[in-house]
């Protein structure tokens, strides 16, 4: 199964807010993943890749961020060595997906890394003197994220050459000269393509491949979605589970654990994201053969899962406060989780008409 989404306009309400901690001097890499600075609410990545560090939670809590307003910003360092044979570089799409949120994009580069028992590399700090430097034109800037964002793209390919001279000075073995060569091609002339290319093979194994550490309702399969804004973004997501309930199509993303009895908070923030996402799409079609149908009802849903609830756990957002409250009292669940879930991410379902579930799951 495959879903094509267009999205028009951000439509979406947040209610799950995180007071970010003021911070007076631009150290960067003393500074927490969240944080306010001169009125900017920033979310620091520690990776390119967007599956890594848990960056779309960081993202999620620095938008619409009402302690710290005047501008969302993300410092996303360009490329990331694991190892010798894992790198990571950023995407085309990532910057597209910061242009719909609004969010402004600071390019960086590590520029100390050491080895690990020559096996993996630590990745100790980021480029503090350009960045402050950006943050402080930042602070000034008067046009759009789009317009900030695409002026960084113009430099993309003097970044590459600081970024990957540093690995290059590490151990000139783990950077050939022909994978500069063609990287420094594809990020200074054909980056958009490049990057494309790899969000769609990634988007293409993710979609046929089971994870160990999901716990699916069996209702539906995997699909590949595809997102396009009006501005040229093209994102490449996989919907875990996709299914008819009376006639509404569901889109579930699921978030599973088998360590506790509800996923961490940075995975929840994680999926709800993907419900700002989901739940601004304006027109939904699902390609069945080589047609293309429209889907006139769908609905968001969050599924949250752990194989430590009770098999007969489950509750929604639909149930009264007080049912809820008493469900996860009787599981005993953290104060802090239940006022997270009771105060926070039911009513931001509700806000929002997506759903969301909390019930007993367990990995295949």
């Amino acid at each position: 199964m495959e879903l094509y989404g267009i999205i028009e306009e951000i439509r979406y309400r947040k209610i799950c807010e995180q007071e970010l901690e003021e911070e007076n001097e631009c150290k960067i890499n003393n500074w927490k993943n969240t944080l306010c600075y001169k009125g900017m609410a920033i979310a620091k990545w520690g990776s390119p890749k967007r599956t890594k560090t848990y960056p779309y939670a960081r993202v999620y809590d620095i938008i619409q961020n009402e302690n710290c307003p005047h501008k969302y910003v993300s410092i996303i360092p360009i490329i990331k060595y694991e190892s010798k044979k894992e790198r990571n570089y950023l995407q085309w799409d990532t910057i597209s997906l910061m242009n719909l949120l609004n969010i402004y994009v600071i390019l960086a580069w590590f520029e100390e890394v050491s080895w690990k028992n020559k096996s993996k590399i630590l990745n100790k700090s980021l480029n503090e003197e350009k960045i402050c430097s950006d943050l402080n034109r930042l602070e000034k800037y008067h046009s759009s994220a789009l317009h900030w964002n695409y002026k960084q793209l113009e430099n993309i390919q003097e970044i590459f050459i600081k970024a990957i001279n540093v690995y290059k000075n590490l151990d000139k073995d783990l950077v050939s000269d022909c994978i500069v060569e063609r990287n420094l091609t594809r990020f200074s002339e054909n980056f958009k393509e490049f990057s494309r290319t790899l969000s769609h093979q990634a988007q293409d194994r993710e979609s046929r491949i089971e994870q160990p550490t999901e716990a699916l309702s069996r209702k539906g399969n995997k699909s590949k979605i595809t997102i396009k804004n009006f501005q040229g973004g093209v994102y490449y997501f996989t919907v875990d589970e996709v299914y008819y309930e009376n006639s509404i199509l569901r889109l579930v993303e699921s978030k599973h654990t088998s360590k506790s009895k509800l996923p961490s908070i940075g995975d929840i923030k994680d999926g709800l994201l993907k419900m700002i996402l989901y739940c601004s799409i304006s027109k939904l079609k699902i390609k069945d053969k080589d047609r293309f149908k429209d889907i006139e009802k769908f609905k968001p849903t969050l599924r949250l899962t752990s194989s430590k609830l009770p098999k007969d756990f489950y509750i929604d957002e639909n149930m009264k406060e007080v049912e809820i409250e008493e469900k996860l009292k009787k599981v005993k669940l953290s104060s802090k989780n239940i006022n997270f879930i009771k105060d926070c991410l039911m009513k931001e379902a509700k806000e929002n008409k997506f759903s969301v579930i909390i019930e007993y799951g367990e990995t295949k």
